[in-house]
């Protein structure tokens, strides 16, 4: 599916966020992109941690040893021309936009396939008939519009790749409900409206699907229980 570089790139900005998890604390990501600022400065790492990271990411004031540190890790990097300080964080920049590129592959990826095991299984965004995207493996609790503690978490994660899915972050799309549960009629019809409720509130959790505008359409028991988003 083609998508829009604006699209795309707004949306890698924010997903980012959330595809790396605890771990920026000094983890894997953020400590490689120390790594690449230390290695294109010709500073040992610590210089740069002490500089730029000396509380650890937390939101506090350095502790008076700390100071001192980062006080003599500035004189260092003082030292350094502003030309090469430059170049380093363009460097740093375009290190960080790999990182992000490659997480949000990962969490589109993610989204479009879920996990393997059939009933467990994480929702999951795949292509449907007449150009519909389909949801599929909602974690419902049984005849209601809640979604198990668990399943909530994993339903927001799956809807942060929906502009990109759909190829836009704006617009309003029909939804459609494909209810497998037993219930019939009227009541049928408010379980939808009630979900629908649910899944308007996690495409909402993304901040960059907020120009998505979300409205009822048909509704139907199906074997294949799904949700299906399609253009109006």
């Amino acid at each position: 599916m083609k998508r829009s570089t604006g699209v795309l790139a707004s949306f890698a900005v924010h997903a980012m966020l959330f595809a790396l998890p605890a771990r920026a604390q000094l983890g894997g990501d953020m400590r490689a992109l120390h790594e690449e600022k230390a290695k294109c400065l010709g500073v040992p790492l610590q210089v740069v941690l002490d500089g730029e990271y000396v509380t650890n990411g937390e939101p506090r004031k350095p502790t008076k040893e700390e100071q001192k540190r980062m006080d003599a890790a500035s004189k260092i990097l003082g030292r350094i021309p502003a030309e090469r300080q430059m170049h380093c964080s363009e460097v740093v920049a375009k290190a960080a936009d790999r990182q992000m590129m490659s997480g949000v592959g990962s969490l589109i990826e993610s989204a479009m396939a879920g996990r393997a095991g059939g009933a467990g299984s994480e929702p999951r965004l795949e292509p449907a008939e007449g150009g519909a995207i389909a949801l599929r493996g909602v974690d419902w609790v049984p005849l209601t519009a809640e979604v198990t503690p668990t399943g909530k978490a994993a339903l927001e994660r799956a809807l942060l790749a929906l502009p990109a899915v759909l190829d836009t972050n704006a617009g309003t799309f029909r939804v459609d409900f494909y209810i497998g549960e037993e219930v019939e009629g009227d009541a049928l019809a408010r379980l939808a409206e009630q979900r629908l409720r649910t899944i308007e509130s996690a495409v909402r959790y993304s901040p960059m699907n907020a120009g998505i505008k979300l409205e009822l359409g048909k509704v139907t028991r199906d074997a294949e229980a799904r949700i299906e988003f399609a253009r109006k």
